[in-house]
């Protein structure tokens, strides 16, 4: 008791004394350390929790526990890094040099939000090292804590196909081209992380720059047929040819016609974009202007061939 009463009977010491999981997984002489550390920690609420969670008395030991108690001390019982120190997962898969690592670097980066998730994020604690997590934390605070370059890094489809480096060159690709939003879609789209390399995905970003951030052009970069029947050499012609064809909407759904995609080479695909936007009759089927056109004319003969360009037009528009 002589310990209750150095602590002037402080109320967190009399529920440690008496706390089942602590008396089940720490001597009595452990106890004691316990007290004494929260004693150091002035009585802090969280030091406290810290001294009696269950998940902490089982996953580490006494010495540790107390570590992590000091810890938050030093880091002036910052909220994030108490949440750090009981996270489950972090418990589980990570030791408690590397948790401790993870609440230096916290600090370091002035206990930003994002640099907090990423730490316990659940997905990255399976796919990435403690020192990759750092890295990942460091690329994060170049980009300013960018939202969109924190969701890269924690992005599933991105930890599971790219290496921690490619998830970097990522992000730095991100900031390259001012966090465009197209740019973070193209990123983590599942379709491209699967069907191109890293290079391949970054060149598709630099076309879509080349392309103003077209909105057509973003969505045949991501396009799941595109990406299945063309190379990625074809799929960047596809979207230089959209650009020149001033982005035409009847341009663009002949570049992701899925049926042009599979019985047309990639020049002859080109070359129905082209013509598509260069068919008069086609902007007068637009305009619902080709009655007008037959009244026009004045011969069997030229109606006949009017009709007959009409017919093929028409087929060419539902390939």
């Amino acid at each position: 008791m002589n310990i209750l009463k150095d602590c002037n009977y402080n109320e967190n010491v009399c529920k440690i004394i008496v706390n089942k999981d602590v008396l089940e997984n720490r001597t009595a002489k452990e106890q004691i350390k316990l007290i004494e550390t929260l004693k150091d920690c002035k009585y802090q609420e969280d030091a406290y929790l810290i001294a009696v969670d269950k998940d902490i008395l089982k996953k580490r030991s006494a010495d540790e526990q107390i570590k992590l108690m000091e810890t938050l001390k030093e880091c002036k019982y910052n909220e994030n890094v108490y949440k750090i120190i009981v996270n489950k997962d972090v418990l589980e898969k990570r030791s408690i040099d590397e948790q401790i690592k993870l609440m230096e670097a916290l600090k370091k980066f002035n206990y930003n939000y994002y640099t907090y998730k990423i730490a316990v994020d659940s997905d990255v604690l399976e796919n990435r090292t403690a020192k990759e997590k750092i890295k990942l934390i460091e690329a994060l605070k170049e980009c300013e804590y960018h939202e969109c370059a924190y969701f890269i890094a924690i992005n599933r489809n991105v930890l599971e196909k790219r290496s921690i480096n490619e998830q970097i060159e990522l992000i730095e690709t991100l900031k390259d081209y001012d966090y465009n939003y197209y740019t973070y879609k193209i990123a983590i789209d599942r379709n491209v992380l699967e069907k191109r390399s890293i290079n391949e995905q970054i060149e598709l970003i630099e076309t879509l720059k080349k392309c103003d951030y077209n909105d057509y052009a973003y969505l045949i970069a991501v396009d799941k047929d595109v990406l299945e029947k063309r190379t990625a050499k074809e799929q960047i012609k596809l979207m230089e040819a959209l650009k020149e064809c001033g982005y035409n909407i009847n341009a663009y759904k002949k570049a992701v016609n899925r049926y042009v995609l599979g019985k047309r080479s990639i020049d002859e695909q080109i070359k129905l974009m082209k013509e598509i936007i260069k068919e008069p009759i086609v902007e007068d089927i637009q305009k619902n202007t080709y009655i007008d056109n037959i009244n026009k004319i004045e011969t069997l003969t030229k109606l006949k061939q009017y009709l007959k360009e009409l017919e093929k037009n028409m087929e060419q528009m539902l390939i």
